[in-house]
């Protein structure tokens, strides 16, 4: 009885731990084939969009399309509609993967290979170049960052008006505009201005907390006559309590006999 138990006890186990085993796959597919049908409902959309010319409409469904299943035939709309907005650079690297993708048919891959082709001479060459101090400054194209590696190269740029900010301490300190022609090479160069001088330290400065001693006064001329004053007067009662010890000395055939020992004055 108590084997039977134990059996059934490492059956319920065992049939436990191969359910969760079974769960995590199994949620994994689902989770996959919701994304496939979300995929397939924004193509169908981005499809729609560009049946009736929307093409802004296209990218924006297309891309979410292809956020969730990267898909050739999703990537070849996906890359026609940036075409079709003047997006260029972005679409034809798009066409170029699809290009080269080995998953798509060999039909795709020469369409998307053809449309690379012919969009691609008209992608223009930007070269940003920045003068000034570039410590503590943040550069963006088009809403885009610039990244330092970039500066004074001729980068890929569609033919439009493009925009260069920089920004200091989140305030626009420089900007500059140049408009990019199918195929032309420019040059957007703007000036960064110096940075702002540093306050002088408060260390450096004196201290307004602090009160400035008052100078000493200036001795008076009389001080000399004062202390000449004070030490006669004293010389002359020390005078006068010798000379009355002396005189209160009957007999005495001398003035002054001994010593008196020594007198300290002032005390």
């Amino acid at each position: 009885m108590t084997h039977s138990l134990a059996l059934r006890l490492a059956l319920c186990m065992a049939l436990v731990s191969a359910s969760f085993a079974w769960s995590a796959p199994v949620q994994a597919q689902l989770d996959s084939v919701r994304s496939s049908a979300a995929a397939r409902a924004l193509f169908r959309e981005g499809v729609e969009c560009a049946d009736r010319a929307d093409w802004t409409c296209a990218v924006d469904r297309h891309g979410r399309a292809y956020g969730l299943r990267p898909s050739p035939v999703i990537a070849y709309n996906l890359g026609m509609a940036l075409l079709a907005v003047g997006r260029l650079v972005e679409g034809t690297e798009m066409l170029v993967r699809v290009s080269r993708d080995e998953h798509a048919t060999a039909e795709l891959r020469a369409e998307a290979r053809t449309a690379a082709d012919h969009a691609r001479p008209r992608i223009g060459r930007l070269t940003v170049h920045v003068e000034g101090p570039l410590a503590g400054a943040t550069l963006s194209l088009d809403g885009h960052d610039v990244r330092r590696e970039l500066l004074d190269t001729a980068s890929p740029a569609d033919p439009r008006e493009h925009v260069l900010i920089v920004h200091r301490d989140g305030s626009e300190v420089a900007r500059g505009t140049v408009t990019l022609a199918d195929g032309q090479l420019a040059e957007l160069s703007v000036t960064i201005p110096p940075l702002p001088a540093a306050d002088v330290a408060l260390a450096d400065e004196p201290d307004a907390d602090v009160l400035a001693l008052a100078p000493p006064a200036p001795a008076s001329d009389d001080a000399p006559w004062i202390a000449l004053g004070i030490g006669g007067a004293v010389l002359v009662v020390g005078g006068a309590i010798v000379l009355g010890v002396i005189l209160a000395q009957p007999g005495s055939s001398a003035p002054f006999e001994g010593t008196l020992g020594h007198v300290e004055f002032g005390r």
